[in-house]
């Protein structure tokens, strides 16, 4: 497909969008009808969207939703966010997730263990099912999942004699702490791990490298419920870059300053999503919660993820929204006399630790006894946290007390920076 057909596409999107979802007609009321321009369109508002995408008086959607699939995107548990697929939207989605599976380095005949995880409308275990099934290199999938015993999963792995290793890293990493500590490593005829979901630590390649001697180390692509099948890496991508599906998704960097696409390579900004086969529930310019850079441009376009954006701070596998934490810390607000929050994310001993640094005005013996009941309601808000505490997938949360001034800011505009990722990808 050449640019100009995927310019056709993105106009049609863009006026289907505009026509048959009230949301987006409002959102663009302002913009002349003859409007094509991208760049002119709004970024997406997560909080009016999903507040007008919920499951009564849904003002997103273009239609009655008939046939298809439904996901769970996340949110809190009063306010569940579910992403909707029409069959044909399913179809291409994977389609374009299996054209990335075969870049990863699958050969035929590979058996390969699907260990993401399913159930509760998770998508990660079908998803990536169907996109093995539908990748150009004939292999033979078994969806194993993450949510059995560690010892059935390694026993299926024997069994099997599987030859590629599917999953998120903590899964991933699970299995490879019980092969290390069974001396099971020299047993297995894995050959191939491959992951996706998170990023894959320095730390924790080096001890998947170890275990699995010879196995070559590749991430599946890069892909989300809610926007699509965003990117694929092959032999030319780095650690944590990829390149764009550029007839599925429009990808777009946009600067942290003035909110303008980037064109030039190394300019750190925040990844926006137009996917351009998703018809029921439009999905323009939508931001990832993730910051990336080019690192070509051109005809064959190839980004870096640098990590999270203010959107939303990921800790493994847990997505922590910054209107959640406002309404965790609501009800403390006057009692602790804070001034303002910020999430610290930190990656040690192969776990992830989410750290609230907590301006407040209050005296330090008056501050720690708040600590746990704002855990305890955080893991409310959250069960999903503290069920990956709990198992040992990231650390305890944290938390810090500073002053008015131990927020850190952008330098140039001197606004907080809400999520402050210290975890260095690729490093």
């Amino acid at each position: 497909m050449n640019q100009s057909d995927i310019a056709g596409k993105l106009e049609h999107v863009l006026r289907h969008a505009r026509q048959n979802s009230p949301f987006y007609r409002q959102s663009y009321a302002h913009l002349a009808e003859d409007e094509t321009r991208l760049e002119r369109f709004p970024i997406l508002d997560h909080t009016a969207f999903w507040n007008a995408n919920g499951l009564e008086n849904n003002t997103v959607l273009t239609g009655p939703l008939l046939e298809g699939v439904v996901f769970k995107s996340g949110g809190t548990t009063g306010n569940p966010k579910f992403s909707p697929y029409t069959r044909e939207e399913w179809r291409l989605k994977t389609h374009y997730m299996g054209m990335g599976f075969a870049k990863a380095g699958v050969i035929p005949g590979d058996r390969v263990a699907n260990l993401f995880r399913g159930g509760d409308l998770y998508a990660s275990l079908l998803s990536m099912g169907t996109a093995m099934l539908a990748c150009s290199c004939p292999v033979v999938t078994y969806p194993i999942g993450d949510f059995i015993g560690i010892e059935a999963i390694v026993a299926a792995i024997e069994v099997h004699h599987l030859t590629v290793l599917a999953g998120i890293p903590s899964s991933l990493l699970k299995v490879a702490e019980y092969v290390a500590r069974t001396g099971k490593a020299g047993t297995l005829a894995v050959r191939s791990v491959l992951f996706a979901g998170e990023s894959l630590y320095p730390d924790q390649q080096l001890l998947l490298a170890d275990v699995f001697q010879g196995a070559a180390i590749r991430t599946l692509g890069y892909a989300s419920v809610d926007g699509g099948a965003i990117g694929y890496a092959d032999d030319a991508c780095g650690p944590n870059e990829f390149k764009p599906f550029e007839e599925h998704m429009v990808v777009e960097i946009v600067s942290d300053e003035d909110h303008r696409p980037v064109s030039e390579v190394g300019v750190p900004g925040r990844i926006l999503l137009t996917n351009l086969d998703r018809w029921l529930m439009p999905i323009v310019r939508y931001p990832a919660g993730d910051r990336a850079e080019w690192v070509t441009v051109g005809t064959e376009r190839r980004f870096r993820l640098l990590g999270r954006s203010d959107e939303g701070a990921r800790v493994g596998l847990v997505t922590l929204y910054i209107e959640d934490l406002r309404k965790v810390l609501a009800p403390f607000w006057q009692e602790l006399r804070l001034i303002d929050f910020q999430l610290h994310l930190r990656h040690m001993e192969r776990k992830d630790q989410l750290t609230l640094r907590l301006s407040s005005l209050t005296s330090e013996s008056t501050r720690k006894p708040f600590e746990e009941r704002i855990r305890a309601q955080l893991f409310v808000a959250r069960p999903e946290l503290k069920h990956a505490v709990d198992a040992g997938a990231v650390h305890p949360v944290a938390f810090e007390w500073v002053g008015s001034d131990g927020l850190e800011v952008v330098e140039r505009t001197g606004k907080l920076r809400r999520v402050v990722d210290e975890r260095r990808l690729g490093a």
